[in-house]
């Protein structure tokens, strides 16, 4: 079942891609065209696409800061302890507690 799941996850990852990069590709091509005035369907479609790579950009910072960062700062081999410094504890700083 878990086979299933990351093949449709790949699947669609990819899919997401391409629409980026065709987007991407018909605003460069179609950038110098012969426009028809106001009502050109030509540039009606490349503010679609540009507004589907603006759409994509602010996915990939929103999973930046949503699922990254927290994974960075939560897990143990990138904690900010272990980036920063060690941890002052009562062992590390070899203070004996004999009350």
């Amino acid at each position: 079942m878990s086979k299933i799941f990351r093949l449709a996850a790949s699947i669609m990852a990819a899919v997401i891609v391409a629409a980026f990069v065709l987007s991407l590709l018909f605003v460069i091509h179609e950038a110098d065209h012969d426009c028809t005035g106001e009502d050109c369907p030509i540039c009606a479609r490349i503010e679609a696409c540009i507004n589907t790579a603006k759409n994509f950009i602010n996915l990939a910072a929103a999973a930046l800061i949503l699922f990254l960062i927290p994974c960075l700062l939560i897990h143990t081999s990138f904690s900010p302890l272990k980036i920063f410094g060690k941890e002052k504890t009562p062992v590390f700083l070899k203070v004996k507690l004999l009350n």
